[in-house]
């Protein structure tokens, strides 16, 4: 732990005070610290010229008087998130405010090798510094490739060292682009960064206690409890996929049988769905489906809307084995809030009543109003974020700070 000096204290209790209850006056900071207002004013002169700080505007304060409002010069503050998934490598850059200014995604082929990856991202974010020459850079956050449970053996260009591959994303490709450009590099474990993207950016913006789900391949769960994201002692807290839920005979890629993974991914849903057709059961798939291609969301969905009781019955399955594993979850975590994503979301109305209805069918009472939203963000979407929003809060120091989101400090007397 780094700890800060009395001198670097002040100033990042300024900078995170702006980032919270930004845009606001020197006087209201000088109240809210009881610093005196000639020590404010250094700081304050210190963080605009780094650039770091700007003038937003002005508010009234009392007979006419204006005061001039601070902000975070966010345009001007950046960081570097790279994702490494089984196909693609996406790399963001973003403000502190969580604008992508410019995002890049390469494909991953599975004849390629690992000099070639590492050539890629160091291309990318080479062409990304050089076009954003005038903006502060924090550092780079890069997602680990898992583990992913169920992820990767459905991928169509599967990476062939990717399932072993995060002791090399921690320590190689790190200190690798560590020496290419001077910045401050971080690896994070994939399984958190979800959460933490909705919680600084996106729909859980202003919550401490929220679950994060992702619906596809595999399932994916990452949560914040107390206004913090839940790491785990190895990185890889809410491993939901490999809860058991189920007594059939599938084994999981984690060695055990009746995984909810195993048994309603939608892995599973397709192999039950086309494992039914091969029997020769009735189905409206039958008039469109091409068994020579992959059976798709978009392809079962087609059937759901049509009222197609074969994928009907495996959906509902799907639904209430899901909704079986959530409930759990929410039963142990007591969160505020559920959010869904993942291709699974495509399955559409029928999918998601059903996994709405299993979740609080199997919830104590008093969370059964627990409020479950569907997001439209793409767990690719997230990820980059994630890990470039840690990059901001270790700029920050965030965690000694943490106090400040707790203020309730009325934005009009700001």
């Amino acid at each position: 732990m780094n700890f800060l000096n009395y001198k670097e204290y002040r100033r990042y209790l300024v900078l995170n005070l702006i980032h919270s209850l930004g845009p606001i006056s020197r006087t209201k900071l000088a109240e809210i610290t009881d610093y005196r207002p000639a020590a404010i004013g250094d700081i304050i002169n210190e963080l605009m010229d780094e650039n770091l700080l700007v003038e937003t505007g002005s508010a009234a304060s009392g007979q006419g008087r204006h005061r001039t409002l601070l902000g975070l010069n966010s345009d001007y503050i950046c960081a570097i998130g790279v994702s490494i998934n089984a196909s693609t490598i996406i790399t963001n850059l973003l403000t502190i405010d969580g604008t992508v200014r410019k995002s890049v995604s390469k494909r991953i082929h599975a004849s390629g090798s690992v000099d070639e990856l590492v050539q890629q991202t160091i291309e990318t974010i080479q062409d990304m510094l050089a076009q954003y020459s005038n903006r502060k850079i924090l550092g780079i956050g890069v997602c680990d490739p898992g583990p992913a449970p169920g992820h990767w053996d459905e991928a169509g260009d599967l990476f062939p060292t990717l399932i072993a591959f995060n002791d090399w994303v921690n320590h190689d490709l790190k200190s690798i682009l560590q020496a290419q450009f001077h910045l401050p590099v971080a690896v994070f474990a994939r399984g958190i960064l979800t959460s933490i993207a909705e919680e600084k950016f996106g729909a859980a913006k202003g919550l401490k206690d929220f679950i994060c789900l992702d619906l596809c391949n595999g399932v994916g769960m990452s949560f914040y409890i107390n206004g913090s994201v839940v790491r785990g002692a190895n990185n890889v807290a809410g491993q939901i996929g490999d809860t058991v839920v189920h007594t059939n005979e599938r084994i999981c890629s984690c060695g055990k049988v009746g995984c909810v993974e195993a048994s309603a991914a939608f892995p599973a849903v397709r192999a039950n769905i086309l494992g039914a057709l091969e029997r020769g059961v009735f189905s409206v798939l039958n008039s469109y489906y091409d068994c020579k291609q992959e059976l798709t969301v978009q392809d079962v969905k087609r059937a759901l809307d049509s009222g197609d009781k074969l994928c009907c019955h495996y959906i509902k399955e799907s639904a209430q084995l899901l909704g079986l594993a959530i409930a759990n979850a929410v039963n142990l975590l007591n969160p505020q809030c559920v959010f869904l994503h993942g291709y699974m979301i495509g399955l559409g109305d029928f999918f998601i009543q059903n996994l709405e209805a299993a979740i609080r069918e199997n919830c104590m009472m008093v969370f059964s109003n627990v409020e479950i939203k569907v997001l439209s963000s793409s767990l690719e979407d997230d990820l980059p974020l994630g890990a470039a929003a840690v990059i901001f809060d270790d700029f920050l120091h965030t965690d000694d700070f943490k106090w400040v989101k707790s203020l309730n400090v009325e934005s009009s007397s700001c």
